[in-house]
Formats: structure tokens, sequence, C-alpha cells
């Protein structure tokens, strides 16, 4: 797959430049560049959320139902043309300045569009005049729906370069980071959110919050210029930690490159049928229509805490396995779609529970998507343009469909089985056409490539007391990898090597590498009968003499 370095690209340019305040900044905070992706959620979120910028209380005369589905499509839409000219678009992801004027300012050109318009359908022309002027319509023949609509797809079309940006920074990170910093996005996003509520509502201009409108369009630039932050971590090794896409046979190659067009396949399926559930009810939500958000931002709230917890304490999600956990986000989120026909229409809680579940599977579809970018070295802008592309089309396709054909022609039981028929669909979908293996095999590999699923949460990619081993922990380590190298140990073997030479038991080894006793087991046996050794002494004899001859094996 072409455009497979372009993360390789990417890192080995990052944090280069005069060291200033924003290195002093990341040095204090290492997550803060990968908290850009919040503020362009924030500014999503909020701009979808009127009674934070408008507030005139007769905000149902401005038609945003229509605008942020004309968002939602030109987001979709403008992914898979980026995934299409993905070379030219992967210059742009790599640099901030660049993903801030095609990303942080176009988007803030939208967004404000939308706020001045939507003033205009609240009888204060003046603001809608003035961008009517701007765009060359004239005062006198201005359109203030013209102007919604055309804000609305600027800041869909927009939006796909700051969603690449911070891709290309998120795939840098280890699998259990990227999960990390989602969660922390997701708790960012809150703060945001709430803050944002405690804005006052004057000086109002035209219906319009000038404080929370000003907000909401700095967002997306302030966002960008977050990811722009010389951050300094590294991604792992590519010939240690991730999958040699490019040394697999052809046969390998087509069955990866089949099992990701599947997971795009089943992701579309999906949207579709969570987005036909959220516009089902009174009170549809995801696009700007009313919804009870305090009661969203406090599900998602929770979820990136408890999310951050089992991330923190790798033991639980190695347990759970990353496979399971997407696949019981896609089960809770089907068994809400199948009761909306029975409970959606008793009001605005089971609309904000399906908006809740959609939101966490779609930052699981995220993290997912940078994972395989990571795993495979491929190219961010291909993946994440083509992955989130159609689940953000399918989520369209679900709306159009809903509101122009299956509320129309179909109530009562015959959407009751309607929606039951479409969460038997997806299910179906996900254990048949993208299952538990064909995740493990995209996202973990298979045979000779495959990556043990447990190496992703453990706390540290090598041995934490390396270092600490003696005052020479620096020959200790070049010993060990010296040693690895000879004699064709593998990643895991080589940290089961390490914790043997340093006297570590068995059951010391499971708890920090997270895996089993009989797994350590088994490496022990390997790493003894590849190293020609017969016990534990003769191993720590064998690193003690290449550490005194510096570090050559003979």
């Amino acid at each position: 797959m072409e455009g497979e370095h372009a993360v390789d690209a990417f890192a080995n340019n990052r944090g280069r430049g005069a060291p200033g305040y924003g290195a002093a900044l990341v040095q204090v905070a290492p997550c803060l560049p990968f908290m850009g992706l919040s503020l362009y959620l924030a500014s999503t979120f909020l701009l979808s959320n009127t009674p934070i910028w408008l507030a005139a209380s007769n905000n149902g005369a401005v038609p945003l139902n229509v605008v942020f589905s004309l968002s939602g499509t030109a987001f979709g839409v403008a992914l898979l043309a980026c995934a299409l000219g993905r070379k030219w678009v992967e210059r742009v992801a790599e640099s901030a300045l660049l993903s801030t004027i095609l990303g942080g300012c176009l988007c803030s050109v939208g967004s404000a569009m939308v706020i001045s318009a939507s003033s205009a359908f609240l009888d204060a022309s003046f603001l809608g005049a003035a961008v009517g002027a701007g765009a060359g319509m004239g005062a006198a023949g201005s359109t203030p729906l013209a102007v919604l609509q055309v804000g609305a797809v600027l800041t869909g079309a927009s939006s796909a370069f700051i969603l690449l940006r911070c891709a290309v920074l998120f795939a840098c990170l280890s699998p259990r980071y990227i999960l990390l910093y989602g969660a922390l996005s997701r708790i960012v996003l809150a703060g945001i959110y709430y803050a944002a509520q405690a804005v006052p509502k004057t000086p109002e201009v035209g219906g319009v919050s000038l404080l929370g409108a000003v907000v909401v369009v700095l967002l997306p630039v302030v966002g960008c210029a977050l990811t722009g932050l010389p951050y300094q971590g590294g991604r792992s090794s590519p010939d240690r930690d991730t999958i040699a896409y490019a040394d697999l046979d052809a046969g390998h190659r087509r069955s990866v490159r089949c099992t990701f067009a599947k997971m795009c396949a089943v992701l579309f399926l999906f949207a579709i049928v969570e987005a036909s559930a959220r516009s089902e009810g009174p009170f549809p939500v995801g696009f700007g229509f009313r919804q009870d958000s305090d009661l969203v931002m406090l599900l998602l709230l929770l979820f990136g805490v408890a999310l951050a917890l089992m991330i923190v304490d790798a033991r639980v999600m190695a347990r759970i396995g990353l496979g399971r956990f997407y696949l019981l986000l896609v089960i809770l989120t089907v068994f809400t779609v199948a009761l909306v026909p029975v409970v959606g229409g008793q009001g605005v809680g089971w609309g904000s529970v399906i908006t809740f579940m959609a939101r966490s599977l779609a930052l699981m579809v995220w993290c997912l998507l940078c994972i395989v970018v990571h795993q495979r070295s491929w190219s961010p802008v291909l993946v994440m343009g083509l992955g989130h592309g159609a689940f953000r089309i399918g989520e369209s396709v679900g709306m159009a469909l809903n509101d122009n054909l299956l509320s129309v022609h179909l109530s009562g039981d015959g959407m009751v089985f309607l929606f039951v028929g479409m969460a038997f669909a997806v299910l179906l979908a996900n254990f048949l056409l993208f299952s538990e293996n064909d995740f493990a095999r995209l996202v973990y590999g298979t045979g000779d490539e495959a990556r043990l699923p447990e190496r992703f949460f453990c706390a540290a990619d090598h041995p934490a007391d390396v270092d600490a081993h003696s005052d020479g922990g620096g020959r200790f380590n070049a010993a060990t990898e010296a040693l690895a190298d000879r004699f064709v140990l593998t990643r895991r073997e080589l940290d089961v090597f390490r914790y043997l030479a340093m006297g570590y038991t068995k059951d010391a080894m499971a708890e920090k590498m997270c895996v089993s006793s009989n797994t350590i087991r088994t490496h022990s046996r390997n790493v003894y009968a590849k190293l020609g050794v017969h016990s534990r002494q003769e191993l720590i004899d064998l690193v003690d003499g290449i550490v005194e001859k510096g570090s050559r094996p003979s």
C-alpha cells in the first residue's frame, strides 16, 4: 500500500525548530499537542449546541437540521477525496501551518458564516448581510439560507484536514497511548463544554451571544495550533514493534487489504443504522438537533474516565482485549438501537443514550484506525480517509434514509420490525464480515507477523528496570540486544531474557508483562534453547561475560 512511510516521515521531522515556550509547555504536559483533537471536537459539539452561542429563545427558526446534515456529508466526502489524493494531502497533514490554514482557519470561517446567517433568521439582518456582501452577493440580495449552507459545507470539508492532522500525530504513539490520549480527549472535551456553559450570554448581537460565538469560532484554530507544538515523543521502532507489511508476501498483503475493506464496509453499515435510530426520536441528535447535551456530555466524561483507568491499569485491558471491547460497544449500541421504537418516543433520554453510545464507538473507531496506521505503517491519510470517511458518509445516509423514507412510510409495528432487523444485520455483519478474528488479523497480524495483543497495554515496551539493574545499565541493555540479534530472539523472548538475567521470578515476570505464568515458562524454554544454556546461572554468566567484553558476543 502506497504511503506506508508517511508516519515515519512525520516522526522524523517532528519537534524540530527553535526551542521556546511551546517546548516548555510540552515538557510540562506531554499530552498537550494531542489535545488539539479535543478542541476540534468541542468546536463541532458547541456549534451544534445552539444554546451556547444562540441567545434568542426562538432558535427553532434556524434550520440547523439541514445545515449539519450538509456538514456531515461534506466531512465524509472530503475524507474520501483526501484518501484518493493522499500524496498531496499527506504534505498538508504533516505541516502544522498548512493544516491550520486549510483546516482550522477555514473551519472557523465556516462556523462564523453559520452563526452570522443564523442571526438573519432571527430578524437581525446586518450580520447576515455582511456575510452576503463578503461573498459577493450584495446586502440586498443576500440569502441567509444559502450562506448557512455554504458555511456548513465549508465547516465539514475543512474539518477533514484537522482530523487528518490529528491522525498523523496520534499514529506516532504506541497503541496504549493512542487509547489513553483518546480517552483523555473526551475528558478535556467535557471540561471545555462545561466551561462554555458558564460563558455569559451577553453581550448579545442579533440574537447571538457574542462571547459564545467567539469561543466556537476560535476553537478550531487553537486546536490546530496545539498540534504544531514540538512533540518530542517517539514512535516505537518499526523493526521491533510494528507489523512489517512491506515484507509480507502478496497473498498476505491481499488478505490484509481485504480485511481493512471489510472493516470499512461494517463501519458504513453500522453508521447507517445508528444514525437512523438517532433521527427517529422526537429530539434527534448528532447534527445540530435539539438534545440533552448535558446528559450526553456527562456520560462521555464518565466513559472517558473509565477507559483511561482501564488503560492505566494495563492488566485490565489486556485481559479484556481490544477486539472484545470494541465488539462489546457494538453490541450495546445495537441493543439501544433495537429498543428505539419502544422507548425512543418517551423523551430525550433514550436518544441521548444512543448519542452517547454512538460517540463512544466513534472514539473506538478513531483509536482503532490510528492503531492500524501504527501497526501496519500505512498512510494515515489513506486509512483515516477511507475508514472514518465511510463512517461519516454512513451517518449522513442513515439520517437521510430515516427523514425521507422510513419515518414517512413506516410506523408502529413496522418500525419495530425494521429497527430490530437493522440491529440484527449489524450484529451479523460484525460476526461474519468483520469478526474478532478479522480484527486480530488486521491489528495483531497472523502467523509469523503476529504480535501478542497484551503487549499493547503493558506499561513499557522494554523492561523498566534495565537501567536500574546496575551502574552499567546501558552496557547490560546493549549486551542483551547483541545476544538477541545473534541468537534470533523475538521481541517477547528478549523481554523474558532480560528479566531472567536480572533474577526475576516467573510470577514477577508474568505480572510485569501482563501474561500468564505458562506463557513465561514457554518463552523461558525457548530462550534457554536458543542461547544453548541449561540454567539461570549459565544465562547470567553469559550476559556478564558479554558486558565485560564490551557488548560484542564472539
